[in-house]
């Protein structure tokens, strides 16, 4: 198996920022097939790694790729992926599977048949 083929996602030299705010500079991550978790001290990162790896926010250096495939913008990510985070954005009623498939549905790309593959 390739390196690339162990991994979900690999970010190399990633960095970050909010304005002139650094949020992550630069961090090297492989995130594992399997991993469901991504564990870290408050502050830390964890949500604005996740969400650049996801495409919601652009990276100022770096590359980053998923499903081996490297990732230029973050459109073309958000095409085979999704974020769930911890915030309000939830519909707290609908279970995790519910909500992905209800994201996949509001942003019109597929089926539910895929967001439940």
């Amino acid at each position: 198996m390739s390196t690339i083929g162990q991994f979900t996602a690999i970010a190399d030299g990633l960095v970050v920022g909010y304005g002139t705010t650094p949020a992550l500079d630069p961090v090297d991550v492989r995130i594992g097939v399997g991993v469901t978790a991504l564990l870290g001290r408050n502050g830390g990162g964890k949500t604005t790694l996740m969400r650049t790896i996801c495409g919601i926010i652009p990276a100022l250096s770096g590359t980053i790729s998923v499903l081996g495939e490297i990732i230029a913008d973050g459109a073309a990510v958000r095409t085979r992926v999704r974020y769930l985070g911890h915030e309000l954005a939830v519909a707290r009623a609908l279970t995790v599977q519910q909500n992905l498939m209800l994201a996949r549905h509001l942003t019109c790309i597929g089926t539910c048949q895929d967001a439940r593959d």
